[in-house]
């Protein structure tokens, strides 16, 4: 992530040649799929029709989403979504797949799709139209982030996400709207402040992108959760409020000290 970050603020690229290292995790995800299928049939050792259609995507989607996303050369030029949809659908198809359209039909939350797809296409929506400057430019003085020390922007900023976080379904939908324009934002601020690190403090908020405690809908493994049907919205809220607190807490406090220490603050 660092890298990554590293290269949208300077411009520069620093991922070296495609490594031994790479293609050694592509065949382990091979095989800690293909044991673990083996150690959680119904019959250990034994592995049914049903289990094996189910496998054979899983491994595939293992081994292609991997090649595909690690290392400055990609193996095979599919994204993962691509990998995700075609194998999903493969589920499907007579002789092959492990259930029919009304079985999923069913059992698929489609809320929750469409929850996520809206979250996500926001995100996409502000990179793509440049909306991230222009709110950088508008939030910079709104909250007098000029003349802020770098913890007090830390702080703001930190609160500001957990509270936006609210309105978005996971912390991918909210980390593809809010990073580009947290960087916007910080590099606005390290033009009246040249020694801010916006790297280091980029770093720092994507933690709190994970804050998603208030609401089942905040993140997927909420709903799945909250879709066990064993608590209610209210309890979920009456434990993840000081949850919330807690965890903003901690980023205050590592941000006055080690992180402090370390430079990113």
């Amino acid at each position: 992530m660092a890298r990554a970050l590293r290269r949208h603020v300077t411009g520069a690229s620093d991922i070296g040649p495609f490594a031994t290292a790479t293609y050694a995790a592509i065949f382990v995800s091979f095989g800690v799929s293909s044991v673990s299928i083996v150690t959680v049939s119904k019959k250990p050792g034994v592995i049914s029709e049903d289990e094996t259609s189910l496998a054979i995507p899983g491994i595939i989607s293992k081994g292609l989403s991997t090649g595909g996303t690690m290392g400055a050369t990609k193996i095979h030029p599919f994204d993962t979504s691509s990998i995700t949809v075609i194998l999903v659908s493969l589920l499907l198809v007579p002789g092959i797949g492990v259930m029919n359209w009304k079985e999923a039909q069913n059992k698929i939350n489609w809320g929750t799709i469409c929850l996520f797809g809206v979250g996500i296409s926001l995100g996409s929506a502000i990179i793509s139209t440049k909306a991230g400057p222009w709110l950088a430019q508008n939030i910079v003085p709104a909250f007098g982030l000029t003349a802020s020390s770098p913890f007090m922007i830390l702080a703001i900023m930190a609160l500001f996400l957990i509270i936006i976080h609210m309105g978005f379904a996971s912390a991918t939908a909210l980390a593809s709207a809010l990073i580009p324009i947290i960087i916007s934002v910080l590099s606005e601020v390290a033009k009246t402040q040249p020694g801010l690190n916006i790297l280091g403090m980029t770093m720092i908020l994507q933690y709190v992108v994970s804050f998603g405690f208030i609401l089942p809908a905040n993140a997927p493994q909420n709903m799945i959760a909250y879709g066990t049907e064993t608590f209610t919205v209210k309890q979920f809220i009456r434990t993840g409020i000081p949850l919330t607190f807690l965890a903003y807490g901690c980023i205050l406090l590592l941000s006055a000290t080690y992180w402090k220490w370390l430079g990113y603050v």
